[in-house]
């Protein structure tokens, strides 16, 4: 039975990452305390058992880079970067302790997929409660430092994290999690099934999309979509052509004038049209690509920081990777890249339950391409673990059953 709680909990607590003291900006959240506790019996389990080398190399060499500038945060007295490099180093032992415990992939997969749904709807209906002022306790759950952002007249929600973009990608998570889960193969028993996971899928993306207004939602769920029909052999083309037909229905008659015209144009609380902000969107990505050009071992989290506001008044690279890149190094950028690659290059050909995480490799990049979340304690989890479950579980599974063939 643990095989099914841990996983699904694990997953939900992934996405439904609560601050600890909502109230008090900078406050540690849920995960935080779940993954340190994970990253010291990942020390434990090594000191004490065999495992498989090849993965114990690779995160020694990035857990020590991690390290490194952790302790160059501590030297400065740089607290989000003691924060930040701390939350990946416990993600990363982390990831390693999972895989390493979750090396049979059919039962793990799907309880953390429904998890991670789970928590994509609790998150979603803060939102709502939120938009909607249900109640005080909907807004209580917003941290302190919540930024509020406007279109339209309309707030954009945050839900239970600090910024509108911010619970849009992680709960997309969630979202997308629930499409991996549909599994249509013509047979009736399936139908319940699938129809209970699609209206999961539906229900957290238009949620989003209504309460926080974030359009890069609406892309996700489509590339989500495409990657399902071709995944499934083009046998749901009856299913999918109706799913797209209701986004052009429900979306059309509401929101075309906005998208094509006010949308665009209207201010933020910023001032900014947005038309512009895409703009400055791209002028700190390239921004921030220049200075990884001229500083290839990074900045720091404070010095990143600080070059950015000086440059354009935000500390928003709008990229993960080229930010992740400025902060600390080209090396993590290049890491997450190959690691990316080789993941979905090992999982596309795997005939298991672990294929289902192709959706979400897919879905976190494009994340990470449009935006700074990288440095949550979610993100610092979910993206060594989606490559670690790639790269290395063919690795375990074949180091332990040669363990149990010889013993």
């Amino acid at each position: 039975m643990h095989y099914l709680i841990l996983p699904f909990s694990l997953g939900f607590i992934t996405v439904s990452n609560f601050s600890l003291n909502p109230a008090t900006e900078g406050s540690f959240r849920l995960l935080d305390i779940v993954i340190l506790t994970f990253s010291t019996v990942v020390v434990l389990r090594v000191l004490l058992t065999k495992m498989p080398i090849k993965p114990l190399v690779i995160t020694f060499i990035i857990g020590a880079y991690l390290l490194t500038w952790m302790l160059y945060s501590y030297s400065i007295e740089d607290d989000r970067g003691i924060i930040t490099t701390g939350r990946m180093l416990a993600g990363l032992l982390t990831s390693l302790l999972l895989v390493t415990y979750w090396r049979n992939t059919d039962v793990w997969v799907k309880p953390f997929l429904t998890g991670l749904s789970f928590g994509g709807i609790s998150i979603t209906i803060i939102a709502i409660g939120q938009h909607l002022n249900l109640g005080e306790i909907f807004h209580a759950l917003k941290p302190s430092s919540a930024q509020v952002w406007w279109v339209l007249g309309e707030t954009r929600e945050t839900s239970i994290y600090s910024h509108p973009n911010g619970f849009s990608h992680h709960a997309m998570i969630g979202s997308i999690a629930a499409l991996s889960c549909i599994n249509i193969n013509n047979q009736r028993q399936n139908v319940i099934h699938n129809t209970f996971y699609l209206l999961i899928f539906l229900f957290i993306t238009l949620g989003v999309y209504y309460t926080a207004e974030t359009r890069s939602v609406l892309l996700i769920a489509a590339l989500a979509i495409t990657q399902l029909y071709f995944n499934q052999k083009r046998t749901i083309g009856t299913l999918l052509i109706g799913l797209l037909g209701f986004f052009v229905l429900l979306l059309s008659p509401i929101y075309i004038e906005n998208i094509l015209g006010e949308r665009w144009f209207a201010e933020t609380n910023s001032g900014l049209a947005i038309i512009d902000n895409i703009q400055g969107r791209l002028n700190t990505t390239l921004s921030t690509l220049g200075y990884i050009i001229v500083q290839p071992l990074g900045y720091g989290i404070a010095e990143r920081t600080n070059i950015l506001i000086q440059e354009f008044g935000i500390i928003a690279s709008h990229n993960s990777i080229l930010s992740i890149g400025m902060s600390f190094g080209l090396f993590l950028s290049v890491t997450i890249i190959i690691g990316y690659y080789y993941s979905f290059k090992t999982l596309i050909k795997n005939k298991s339950d672990i294929t289902k995480l192709n959706y979400l490799l897919v879905s976190t990049l494009i994340s990470l391409l449009m935006e700074d979340i990288i440095y949550s304690s979610t993100m610092a989890l979910v993206i060594p673990l989606l490559i670690y479950a790639g790269s290395f579980l063919p690795i375990q599974s074949k180091y332990y059953k040669s363990i149990s063939n010889n013993v």
